[in-house]
């Protein structure tokens, strides 16, 4: 049996199922600046051939068959009209004398091709219980004979895999069951696409460097660390792959294998570090648009070189280094005849596609050819130049000016070699990249230059201090030459904070230092939630950046060997000044202090304006000037501010410059602020806020400000005035009529205005009253039964079965004092929120119910009590699914449900949906608005502490960021408003207004108190957009097409909650109650809207419905309305 000792066929199935399906789901690769096109695997071999002697260290001589395995797409559980086998395998055993001592080799009849969406035959040799012999191997050897090349030249590539399972123990390969070990190993891939035509009959040897990278070995699936652990590999398969770009076609052949072995070199020969050969250059810092090639082609990405250099058109091309698991793409050579601006995109460390450029002296032209050479001076303008031309034949020049060439786009490494004498440098001003390596073959150089444009190109810019670069995340690096900058990026790590550390003596915890600071957490490596923390300095201020309340933490190091443990305290305070005096490290610990971004920010690592009031007047021309720096030097990146006019939109103000770049604290930036002077009629003191983007976030934690004074112009009193005192009179008594006469009707309108307003106001107030008392009712009660399945039931489920199957097992509660009687008792509640994966289930293909019961048993594990003491909420199995009625009801419920249980899990691992292929995952579901409003509850009522986030990633605390998002419940996504609202029905944001106000009015409430104080400070910044008081209500106007109108949502309740709390808490004598209350607007009622009748295509027909919905009201086959409700719980408060 594979990984198992059972021996069973299903578990073999299985595991072979899983690894195949990995090989569609790749990670992104690290990408090494010593790559080159020329990496090709002749070329290792002869390299290692020449260098000193060598140990082959043997991992199967194939003298048995008893662990090999042949898969043809067995493994899909799917008819074979759907997914038919894609060939077949045929393995024996023939004689051979080999000279690592074995006496027969593995003989491979096979046969493969593309079909639908499959084309893969392997040869599967499992993990063993033991690492292969490899740890100090430089590259992997096997023979190999073709005994039949394929009769299909080309069509097929074999390649070589190999699992790494440094993310196991030995122990774990034996005995346990396979889905506990294939999600958890790492598989690279490697390929030849020479070997299966070979005709020459003969044994020869290929050699794969232990390399991880695109012309190595690619990473198909790497959960553990990413790396290619040479130490830790156990398992390899030998794989036939068809060209996916000839569907159908069929190759077959035969060929024979011997002696896969670890070459291990007597001296250190480093696998990554290859000649440059194949005339061509990789392009490190960018990728290519992949859309924009002119041919592509698939799997044979390790001779994108040979194919480049065939295709006379082809001066770039890319390697691309990641599959799509979702459009079943495979790796892919992309050829370019022409790279425009948008084709070159600024990339990091890591990237999805592989650049290079072709050094071919054919195809780029000797420079002396294609330019004219006089005098030291090499003039190559207006010659529409793609690459540079090749410059041996110009080794004396001193002047290169190749401006005036639109289509030279990238400069490359080693585009100037030869060029030793170059002194100036003279760049097209549409150059999109230059690569710094470029400049590093001309010593001499000592002038960059662009010819026209803006001087910024999107890799580099000018010796300007404050020049920007397309990444923010770009920080500055000096060229050697010419006083060239270029963009060094530093790009968001998971799980890495920008955060700062500060070493400290640990004897002062002994000493009671640290007592007076207020403790969050004491994390340590056994700690049943967050032990992780404990791990090192930097994930403990991972954590401590995700409590809010988190300012600063302290992290203890034990050296090996002594008898205590690591841990991780996050503190609500900061640390004392004097912590490191007398720092005495022993040599038995180390403490470091770690300050999260907002502790940074408000030690000053924020954007500084000075002075804070600046005054614009007639004396100064209505110009003047501040000064914008940086409070602290950025740990990665630029900080880019933008000066932004708050309000006083119709005021004409300057700024010069309009943005400003700053890379450090010591530059200091002068804003010069212009308006109008004739616009001036009063005075004004608008505010000038300065909008902040910055890789460091510390610098986005706080948004500088400052004020202008504005002061309007003295108003001269002189000029012609009018002295005909008898023409005053006579327009003086002709007024008086008029207003006399007016007087008597205008009188008379104003009464019956006043008491017309009168009425509508107390309509209003009594209406806002209504609806104010009606949210505070929906949050205090259930308005349906809370049915939950015990933890143990739930964790036995094989799928997610509808209520009905499972009333029989649910335990119900019929109100919130029923739940916390239960929780009273030891109980622990968990609400399980996901997106569904079909229209018609929530999940098809299994996907969220392994998931849920992995968070469940987290859960239990976490709260300490055994999955029988678990009260599970999931939608599909708690909400009732044949009866509408109790549906809606269950539903208007959900933000009740989910603020009272005691856990919270976002269920969200990438999946497809079954209906419309989309990916859904933890950002699709982040996206919708009723998973935002189940999100929020929980979060009102208990905080960010007991929330989850199970993912692709695995299962992890909700972090600040995506609950930020997660809470703007009105700004997601509703399948209403996609729909548009049919027949005028109520936009779902409407039902939603009433349960989300009695949740602010509770944090309202309790904004004083420890935990709603931290909700309310969370909240009050952004309260306007997260309870917009309208909103845009789309609908099907007269010819069919899409209208829109602004419609109320939450009105002023939101004001109305606030004025409502404040008469609560205030005492006869508080000035509020002689104060007169504003007329607040009410919210929406949630009724239908009529905009569909104002059209007249329809509006028949919605007239019908209009009446058929009121005679069913009347004869009380209908519910009342949400408003009705709120109306009559608002009288019963209001009697009572």
């Amino acid at each position: 049996g594979a990984l198992t000792t059972s021996g069973s066929f299903s578990t073999f199935k299985y595991v072979l199922r899983q690894r195949l399906l990995q090989h569609w789901s790749l990670r992104r690769q690290q990408a090494t600046r010593s790559m080159r096109a020329g990496w090709r695997l002749v070329v290792w071999m002869a390299a290692l051939q020449c260098a000193t002697a060598e140990t082959l260290r043997l991992i199967d001589g194939f003298e048995t068959l008893d662990w090999l395995r042949v898969d043809a797409g067995q493994f899909f559980d799917v008819p074979r009209q759907f997914q038919p086998l894609v060939g077949s395998a045929n393995l024996s055993l023939v004689p051979r004398n080999s000279s690592l001592g074995g006496s027969w080799a593995l003989h491979v009849n096979y046969e493969v091709a593309w079909r639908n969406w499959h084309g893969i035959v392997m040869v599967l040799n499992s993990p063993f219980p033991y690492f292969f012999p490899c740890a100090n191997a430089s590259h992997l050897s096997i023979k190999y004979r073709v005994a039949v090349p394929q009769n299909n030249e080309g069509l097929a590539v074999w390649g070589l895999n190999l699992d790494d399972v440094s993310n196991l123990e030995l122990s774990d390969l034996e005995g346990k069951n396979a889905s506990e070990i294939v999600p958890r190993l790492e598989i690279y891939g490697a390929r030849d696409s020479h070997v299966l035509d070979d005709t020459s009959g003969a044994w020869k040897e290929v050699r794969f460097p232990l390399c991880h990278g695109a012309l190595a070995f690619n990473s198909v699936m790497a959960p553990g660390n990413g790396v290619l652990d040479r130490d830790t590999l156990s398992g390899f398969v030998l794989t036939f792959i068809a060209d996916p770009d000839r569907p159908g076609a069929v190759t077959r052949g035969e060929i024979e294998f011997d002696d896969l072995a670890c070459v291990e070199p007597d001296e250190w020969v480093d696998p990554c570090a290859a000649p440059d050969v194949f005339e061509s250059e990789n392009v490190p810092g960018v990728h290519y648009a992949t859309a924009s090639a002119f041919a592509s082609h698939a799997i044979k990405t390790d001779v994108c070189d040979e194919l480049c250099a065939a295709e006379p058109a082809c001066l770039f091309y890319a390697i691309e280094t990641t599959w799509n698991p979702w459009d079943l793409s495979v790796y892919r050579c992309f050829l370019f005849d022409t790279l425009t601006h948008e084709d070159i995109i600024p990339a990091a460390e890591v990237v999805d596609v592989l650049a290079f450029w072709s050094t071919s002296v054919a195809k780029r032209g000797a420079l002396c050819e294609v330019c004219t050479c006089a005098g030291g001076t090499v003039d190559c303008r207006g010659r529409d130049l793609q690459t540079v031309p090749a410059g041996a034949a110009g080794a004396d020049a001193t002047t290169l000016d190749l401006s005036d060439n639109p289509r030279l786009t990238l400069v490359g490494p080693g585009a100037f070699d030869g060029l030793d004498g170059l002194e100036a440098l003279v760049l097209p001003s549409g150059l999109t990249h230059l690569a710094p390596e470029a400049l590093e073959s001309l010593p001499a150089l000592r002038d960059v230059s662009l010819a026209t444009g803006d001087g910024v190109t999107r890799n580099f810019v000018d010796a300007s201090g404050t020049a920007r670069f397309d990444d923010v995340c770009c920080r500055r690096q000096a060229s050697a030459q010419a006083g060239v900058y270029f963009c060094d990026v530093s790009p968001d790590e998971p799980g890495v904070v920008d955060a700062i550390y500060e070493e400290t003596n640990p004897d002062n915890i002994y000493v009671g230092l640290f007592d007076h600071m207020r403790t969050l957490d004491y994390i340590m490596p056994d700690s049943p939630f967050l032990a992780e923390a404990a791990e090192s300095k930097e994930k403990c201020v991972a954590y401590c950046d995700m409590k809010a309340e988190c300012k600063s933490c302290l992290h203890f190091t034990v050296q090996e060997g002594v008898a205590l443990t690591d841990f991780c305290m996050l503190y609500g305070d900061e640390h004392p000044a004097n912590h490191a005096d007398n720092l005495v490290q022993t040599e038995i610990r180390d403490a470091y202090f770690g300050l999260p971004p907002r502790t940074r920010a408000a030690r000053g690592a924020v954007v500084v304006a000075s002075p804070l009031v600046v005054e614009l007047m007639e004396a100064n021309g209505y110009t003047n000037t501040f000064e914008v720096s940086l409070g602290a030097d950025p740990l990665r990146g630029a900080v880019w501010i933008t000066p932004r006019l708050e309000g006083f939109g119709n005021m004409s103000l300057t700024f010069d410059p309009p943005s400003i770049t700053l890379y450090d604290a010591q530059t200091v930036v002068t804003v010069a602020v212009t308006v109008r002077g004739d616009e001036i009629t009063r005075d004004l003191t608008p505010t000038v806020a300065l909008d902040v983007e910055a890789c460091d976030r510390a610098f986005v934690a706080q948004q500088a400000t400052l004020q202008l004074d504005v002061l309007a112009a003295a108003v001269d009193d002189g000029g012609t005035r009018v002295s005909n005192a008898g023409a005053v009179v006579a327009l003086v008594v002709v007024a008086c009529v008029l207003v006399a006469a007016g007087l008597f009707y205008c009188l008379a309108a104003a009464v019956r205005f006043v008491r017309k307003k009168q009425q509508l106001e107390v309509a209003r107030a009594l209406q806002v009253r209504d609806q104010v008392a009606a949210a505070v009712e929906k949050i205090q009660e259930f308005q349906a039964i809370f049915a939950t399945l015990p933890g143990d039931a739930f964790c036995a489920l094989e799928k997610l079965v509808p209520h009905e199957a499972l009333r029989k097992d649910l335990v119900v509660y019929d109100a919130i004092a029923d739940v916390a009687a239960a929780k009273r008792e030891g109980l622990v509640f968990v609400f399980l929120s996901h997106q569904w994966l079909a229209f018609a289930s929530p999940d098809p293909m299994n996907v969220h119910c392994t998931a849920m019961q992995q968070a469940v048993r987290a859960v239990a594990a976490a709260a300490g009590v055994p999955l029988a003491s678990l009260r599970v909420w999931v939608d599909f199995i708690s909400i009732p699914q044949r009866n509408r009625s109790e549906q809606r009801l269950s539903i208007a419920s959900l933000p009740t449900f989910a603020s009272s249980c005691d856990f919270f899990v976002i269920v969200a691992p990438a999946a497809k949906h079954a209906d419309t292929g989309c990916l859904c995952n933890a950002e699709t579901y982040r996206k919708r608005s009723w998973c935002r409003a189940e999100v929020m509850s929980c979060w009102a009522r208990n905080g960010r502490g007991d929330m989850w986030l199970s993912s692709s990633d695995g299962l992890r605390p909700l972090d600040e960021a995506t609950l930020r998002e997660a809470i703007d419940v009105a700004g997601g996504d509703l399948t209403c408003c996609r729909l548009h609202h049919a027949r005028g029905d109520p936009c779902d944001r409407e039902a939603l207004v009433l349960p989300l106000l009695g949740l602010y009015a509770e944090i309202f409430r309790h904004r004083h108190a420890p935990r709603g104080r931290e909700a309310y400070e969370f909240l009050a910044p952004i309260k306007e957009s997260l309870f917009p008081r309208t909103f845009s209500y789309t609908y099907h106007g007269a010819d069919g097409g899409v209208e829109s109108a602004e419609e109320t949502l939450f009105g002023d309740l939101l004001r109305a909650v606030e004025t409502a709390v404040e008469l609560s808490e205030a005492d006869a004598s508080n000035p509020i109650w002689r104060r007169a209350l504003p007329d607040l607007a009410p919210g929406s009622t949630a009724q239908r809207h009529s905009h569909h009748l104002r059209t007249t295509k329809g509006a028949a027909a919605s007239t019908r419905h209009y009446l058929s919905a009121a005679m069913a009201s009347a004869s009380g086959d209908v519910e009342p309305s949400p408003t009705q409700d709120a109306a009559r719980v608002a009288i019963a408060v209001d009697a009572e």
